[in-house]
């Protein structure tokens, strides 16, 4: 009956420690898939970022230097093969400048050189 106890009991402390390595495994692979959707989620929160940083700095740069822009956006350079295309915005028209009298022109270009010359002679 001693040897039936004795492998009873070497059985069980098998069964015990395949238990503890099976938790060790699934406690690693556990932190493994963590750290790894971790890792996606931190580098699609600096993509995002990234794109919140561009939008707002065009959203600036039009505020600042209004709607016309020599680079296009990111949309705008590859469109797609099936889409149709967009009709452009009009750039805002400017006022033409007034039209200049070459006479006055030229009398004030001679009176702002006449005044340099005499700011020059007095130094």
């Amino acid at each position: 009956m001693s040897v039936f106890k004795s492998l009873s009991e070497k059985v069980q402390q098998k069964k015990e420690e395949l238990e503890r390595e099976a938790a060790k495994k699934a406690a690693q692979k556990a932190a493994e898939l963590a750290l790894a959707r971790g890792k996606e989620a931190a580098l699609a929160a600096v993509a995002q970022a990234g794109q919140t940083l561009r939008s707002a700095g065009a959203v600036i740069e039009e505020k600042l230097f209004g709607p016309d822009r020599e680079e296009a956006p990111v949309e705008d350079r590859e469109p797609s093969p099936d889409a149709e295309p967009r009709p452009r915005a009009q750039p805002p028209r400017r006022a033409a400048p007034p039209p200049v009298d070459p006479e006055r022109f030229e009398r004030e270009v001679d009176e702002e050189l006449a005044a340099l010359k005499r700011k020059l002679a007095g130094e």
